[in-house]
């Protein structure tokens, strides 16, 4: 069984109009899910990893659970239509959560 819990919790830390996007969230099952990120922009999706610039992933895993935390540098206003999805997925099942991030002022 897998089980799904984001976490509500998009931070933007303002730096001259420029932000860094934290967004975590967990997932549970066995075997244990591995978790993707994405990024949804004008129709435009791709994958958010460590590969990626700009982007750092941080995984912890247990022996049933996994919690991810991305971070996205270099974040600009005009990024406020992007969609954020965390997905979970193993032989089992898989799930997704999108979150647009909010931006404060607006």
């Amino acid at each position: 069984m897998l089980t799904f819990n984001p976490v509500d919790n998009l931070i933007f830390n303002d730096i001259a109009e420029v932000f860094s996007l934290t967004a975590v969230c967990s997932a549970s099952g066995i075997p244990v899910p591995d978790i993707a990120w994405t990024r949804t922009r004008q129709n435009f999706s791709y994958l958010l990893d460590s590969n990626t610039p700009e982007v750092e992933v941080l995984n912890v895993v247990s022996s049933t659970s996994v919690t991810s935390t991305l971070v996205l540098s270099n974040v600009t206003i005009e990024d406020r239509e992007a969609t954020i999805t965390c997905s979970a997925m193993n032989v089992v099942d898989s799930v997704s959560e999108s979150q647009i991030p909010y931006f404060a002022g607006d």
